[in-house]
């Protein structure tokens, strides 16, 4: 069997990838346009615009991802590609010039830091302005705390911190409600002041010059300051009116009506304020949209090119579950933006239902991006496993990196890894000498600790921190299986990672549900229940050639079903139809050619 892409004529179906040339079109667009297809990736949530553009450079195409406001460790290339040594202290704003890379360097089609510098960034490097793009790497890089910046960089650091701040307030009166309620309580505020410096004039005996001067001074501030707010909130209103769009424009009572139209059961309708919210730096937007062939908003971030007119693509990662049902400006926004994207690309199976409602045959399942081969060039391996079972005092080893996120009321609830727990007790009491590698993120952590402690598991726990990918797939390669979550019933990053390097996973799938993005489930130790983990574990235990036989099947299934060629293939058919569909309409070739 082949690696599997959608067909237009049958969408959610799947075909050969290999009747579908990455290449081919590439190589013509060069032939054509004399270089290569430009792609700016926005968001980078869980490292997935990272690593989807480093499978498309070496397929020809010119990828920038844009992060924007965003540092966790988990959206930094260093988190996936350096192979790290010493301690991040703080998980979402790490400190990279603090630890030992190991010879990694952040690739500059990375842009990471403030809206503002990192826009400017790309407009100057797509330009060809050298000078100012290495300028505003720089700044950036004091951002992103990938460099150590001088005295004029830090200042440049809290300027941006002033316009940021200032933004906020912008956000802020972009809603003339909120406009209304800001004004009102500083005008409240005013008469009330002024009312107490009369009083005491008439009442009291005089006061000090000096906190009379104080008492007029605050007076005049809040007189002056409501005329200045109002101009404020008059101009933000006349931004309602109108969001340019190249040379046609893009009317927000239009975006409004569209929104009734395709959502007519909503009771929350789409008002020009919401729209305005997002409007900020709108300009600075065409400009570094107007660099790129296509872009491909991650998460929430397909609100910008619609609102800018720029042909897109929306790529969820569990965005679609819930957000845009939300009765909110956030919510209604990415709604919009999905069901006006060119192609949604699904690559959660839970979420393709969900897809397909705002995006139809729009929606393309498509497998995680990443590259399927790296796990199997890790080093160091054996050491590792030689080491963890002498601590664990172990035969086998089971790696469960999965957030610890369990107990009803407290964070999502989504994971059940007290199953495990449970499971891993009793497996324990029936002489499995079972060790167990845990990661220490989540909001029930301390929780999963007091019930290992009432389990009486502790000696064959370690606790270890979250791990950079290179890290990581040393322990997957180093543990005889990997578990994953028992409630959600589809499969992110720790399912087929592991299913990459050929480790067997424990955990829950709706194999229909998976089988209807990929063809076929993956081969995996399926259970959901404390009772069907004990059996399904306690069984391949006891087998190991039943263990490695998954194993072997798991890597395969990838290699067929979940590689980075079908990633890339599948990415490519929808990106060679809306960039030439985009060429082909009346104002929308606005690339620059440099």
């Amino acid at each position: 069997m082949h690696a599997i892409v959608p067909t237009p004529e049958m969408p959610g179906r799947m075909q050969p990838a290999s009747e579908a040339d990455p290449a081919e079109w590439v190589a013509e667009f060069r032939r054509k346009h004399g270089r290569r297809p430009r792609v700016l990736h926005i968001g980078n949530i869980a490292g997935n615009a990272y690593n989807n553009a480093k499978l498309m450079i070496p397929f020809g195409f010119d990828c920038h991802v844009l992060c924007v406001d965003y540092y966790h460790i988990m959206g930094c290339p260093e988190w996936e590609d350096a192979d790290l040594t010493g301690d991040i202290s703080d998980q979402f704003a790490p400190d990279w010039t603090r630890v030992d890379l190991g010879g990694f360097t952040r690739p500059r089609w990375f842009v990471q830091g403030p809206l503002e510098p990192a826009l400017n960034y790309l407009i100057a490097e797509m330009g060809g302005r050298e000078r100012e793009a290495d300028l505003l790497w720089r700044v950036l890089g004091v951002f992103n705390k990938t460099v150590i910046g001088n005295r004029s960089e830090r200042f440049r650091l809290r300027c941006y911190a002033v316009v940021k701040f200032v933004r906020r307030v912008l956000r802020v009166l972009s809603s003339s409600e909120r406009s209304r309620m800001v004004i009102g309580r500083i005008e409240e505020l005013g008469v009330r002041w002024q009312r107490q410096w009369m009083d005491r004039r008439a009442l009291q005996p005089p006061i000090s010059p000096l906190r009379s001067v104080a008492h007029r001074v605050a007076s005049l501030a809040v007189a002056a300051a409501c005329p200045i707010l109002h101009g404020l909130n008059r101009i933000q209103r006349r931004a309602l009116t109108k969001v340019e769009r190249n040379d046609a424009e893009i009317d927000p009572a239009e975006l409004c009506r569209e929104f009734h139209e395709l959502f007519p059961d909503r009771r929350d309708p789409l008002t020009p304020e919401d729209i305005a919210m997002y409007s900020t730096s709108l300009d600075l937007w065409r400009q570094a949209f107007s660099a790129f062939d296509l872009v491909v908003g991650y998460a929430t971030a397909p609100i910008f090119p619609m609102l800018a007119g720029r042909p897109y693509c929306a790529f969820e990662h569990g965005t679609l579950r819930e957000l845009p049902f939300h009765p909110d400006a956030q919510g209604r926004m990415t709604a919009l933006a999905y069901a006006r994207a060119r192609c949604v690309f699904v690559t959660n199976s839970d979420c393709l239902d969900n897809a397909r409602s705002l995006a139809g045959a729009r929606a393309l399942p498509l497998p995680h991006p990443f590259d399927e081969d790296r796990a199997v060039r890790a080093v160091g391996v054996d050491d590792l496993r030689s080491t963890l079972q002498r601590e664990l005092g172990a035969d086998v080893l089971a790696f469960f990196p999965t957030r610890q996120d369990w107990v009803e009321g407290d964070g999502f609830a989504d994971k059940a890894n007290d199953r495990f727990f449970q499971a891993l007790a009793r497996l324990r009491r029936d002489g499995l000498r079972v060790g167990v590698v845990c990661c220490e993120w989540g909001r029930n952590v301390a929780q999963s600790k007091g019930l290992l402690r009432a389990l009486e598991l502790e000696d064959c726990i370690k606790w270890v921190a979250p791990m950079g990918i290179v890290r990581y797939e040393r322990h997957v390669l180093a543990c005889d299986f990997v578990v994953d979550q028992f409630l959600l019933g589809a499969f992110g990053g720790v399912t087929f990672r592991a299913l990459a390097a050929g480790r067997p996973v424990l955990t829950w799938l709706c194999e229909d549900e998976v089988a209807r993005s990929f063809g076929t489930s993956p081969p995996i130790i399926n259970c959901q229940t404390t009772d069907e983990i004990v059996d399904a574990l306690g069984r391949v235990l006891r087998d190991r050639d039943e263990l490695r036989r998954i194993g072997t099947a798991a890597r395969a299934w990838v290699k067929q079903y979940h590689s980075g060629h079908a990633t890339v293939t599948t990415q490519l058919r929808a990106y060679a139809r809306v960039i030439d569909e985009a060429r082909q309409t009346p104002g929308g070739r606005s690339v620059q050619e440099n």
